[in-house]
């Protein structure tokens, strides 16, 4: 007979344990009515301990008893503390005939039968599967029952474990994934002004030339260098300098398109990729950007810059190596930039406009 019983709670244990697709909480549910008619008990309950609280976490309950998921109580007001500093199963058929019979939990609630387990997660103490009835239970609690509700507390074990195995996994590789892009970040962007660095310059302004090769839409550079930049570090400090440098980058991205890209090039220069651009749209761009550089009032002191410009307008498909096209185009501003300088600073020249050559590599096999 004892063994029928046994084999029909592992039975049903089984049909409900099995059922993955239904989801965990809709598990416990079931498990928790199973428990529930097997103990002849209206009343379910998976619970969560901290501290000194306890907390409803699954409950299965009639609808007259107001009970809900996510409810606390203070733990020494529930029947669950005597489970847990017993460390072991608790059945009480008759609490109103019992030792027990002022215990705060029975003042309170008026529930006669209990039935309750601890439930330990990875070695740590986690809750109590408990059940219990407002009415006497009919017979004494024996092995049988206990075994049921053992079986029923290794599974919610095991399940529980291995949530929070998942569940650290997945925070793990959620920690992975924000590290991972905050150190792509910081190896594309420069650290003291958060704009793009070398290394990004050079990758974005090849995939640029390349994508409008492929469009036949021009691409241009603007690259500005601070005038005087030494002289104004000698007098306020490299802080100060550090300051002036960091606002530069913030004016120039702010009036910069979302498409454009922002770059240190190094020291006190700066290079800003601007796709599908002309000559006319970038010089006119460049001219922008300075009249806003110096209109900065929160420095040491008004600070301008000296512009240089170029454009890589595609017109026919030849073989390019896009490396070697980048260096020529930064090449072509830096030297519209040298023009600037000697020109009084301060002001913005574009590499055509110097009448310089144009040539691109690859265009003499073109």
């Amino acid at each position: 007979m004892e063994m029928a019983e046994n084999e029909k709670v592992i039975r049903e244990l089984y049909e409900i344990t099995s059922h993955h697709e239904i989801g965990f909480p809709a598990q416990v549910e079931q498990l928790l009515a199973l428990g529930c008619q097997r103990f002849a008990m209206e009343i379910g309950i998976l619970s969560k301990i901290d501290g000194d609280k306890y907390q409803v976490v699954h409950q299965v309950s009639p609808k007259e008893v107001p009970l809900d998921n996510e409810v606390e109580f203070d733990l020494d007001q529930t029947y669950c503390a005597l489970t847990l500093n017993s460390d072991g199963p608790v059945g009480i058929e008759h609490m109103g005939d019992s030792e027990y019979s002022q215990h705060p939990a029975y003042e309170a609630f008026k529930l006669e039968a209990y039935i309750g387990m601890p439930i330990t997660v990875d070695g740590k103490r986690y809750g109590t599967l408990n059940f219990s009835s407002p009415y006497p239970y009919r017979r004494e609690f024996n092995e049988i029952d206990i075994d049921a509700l053992k079986l029923m507390a290794i599974w919610l074990e095991g399940e529980l474990s291995r949530q929070q195995f998942q569940a650290q996994i997945m925070q793990q590789a959620e920690q992975l994934a924000e590290q991972n892009e905050l150190l792509k970040t910081m190896a594309h962007t420069d650290n003291l002004t958060k704009v793009g660095n070398r290394f990004s310059l050079f990758t974005e302004l090849e995939n640029q030339l390349m994508f409008a090769q492929r469009l036949k839409i021009p691409v241009s550079l603007v690259l500005f260098d601070l005038d005087d930049f030494k002289e104004y570090n000698d007098s306020y400090g490299h802080v100060a300098g550090d300051n002036a440098l960091v606002e530069v980058a913030r004016v120039v991205k702010d009036l910069a398109r979302t498409t454009d890209y922002v770059a240190r090039y190094g020291g006190e220069e700066f290079i800003v990729i601007l796709p599908d651009t002309n000559l006319h749209e970038a010089v006119s761009t460049a001219e922008r950007f300075s009249e806003a550089l110096g209109a900065i009032k929160n420095l040491e002191r008004t600070v301008t810059c000296s512009f240089g410009v170029s454009t890589y307008q595609p017109t026919k498909d030849i073989e390019i190596d896009y490396n070697e096209l980048s260096e020529r185009l930064i090449d072509q501003a830096d030297q519209a930039m040298y023009h600037s300088k000697h020109a009084g600073k301060n002001c913005v020249n574009h590499y055509a406009k110097l009448g310089l050559s144009l040539r691109y590599p690859g265009e003499a096999n073109g």
